[in-house]
């Protein structure tokens, strides 16, 4: 039966370095994937007409907007299939925010920039088992755009248990990668 040799402090130092890299380009990944919705999204406009206003924010955090034109519209999101909806003066919303919304003391995190110039805006927090963050805006071309982010408990779990994923992974290469060079090198 053949007995295996224990592996050379060479062997070890790069199954080591494996599982380094391994847990840093983890962590690296999770890091980037974390702050993916840090930025902002752009929503529908209303067609044909230029909004000026944000008048209100319903519960889903979708603005009711005035135009130029001094119509109403609520403008549902930022997917192909959301679109600006004409509504009256009687539908709008009696506060500015819903109560769920304006339950943060604080003002909000730290935003990337904006991708233009800001003629109006409207804040919005929610913090109960996790804390919730929007601005909508409007440019001066008349565009509206939404910077949306949550914070949880659940966000540096995920982190440290990618990192550690990758850390097993890099070892485990490391190790495969050891025993293919001691194979390959076998006569």
């Amino acid at each position: 039966m053949d007995k295996r040799s224990p592996r050379s402090r060479k062997e070890k130092f790069f199954i080591l370095a494996a599982g380094l890299v391994g847990a840093l380009l983890a962590a690296l990944v999770m890091t980037w994937y974390l702050s993916l919705d840090n930025r902002w999204f752009r929503l529908v406009s209303p067609p044909g007409e230029t909004p000026i206003q944000i008048v209100a924010l319903d519960r889903n955090l979708s603005p009711y907007v005035r135009t130029q034109q001094g119509n109403l519209f609520l403008c549902s999101g930022h997917t192909w299939r959301d679109a600006c909806r004409s509504v009256t003066a009687a539908e709008l919303p009696l506060t500015e925010l819903h109560p769920q919304w304006n339950s943060c003391g604080q003002g909000l995190p730290p935003l990337p920039p904006a991708p233009g110039v800001i003629i109006d805006s409207i804040e919005a927090g929610r913090c109960y088992e996790a804390s919730t963050f929007s601005k909508i805006i409007i440019l001066d071309d008349g565009s509206l755009w939404q910077w949306r982010r949550t914070f949880s408990w659940v966000n540096p779990f995920v982190w440290v248990t990618g990192t550690v994923l990758g850390l097993l992974l890099g070892l485990a290469a490391g190790i495969f990668l050891v025993k293919l060079n001691r194979a390959l090198r076998a006569p």
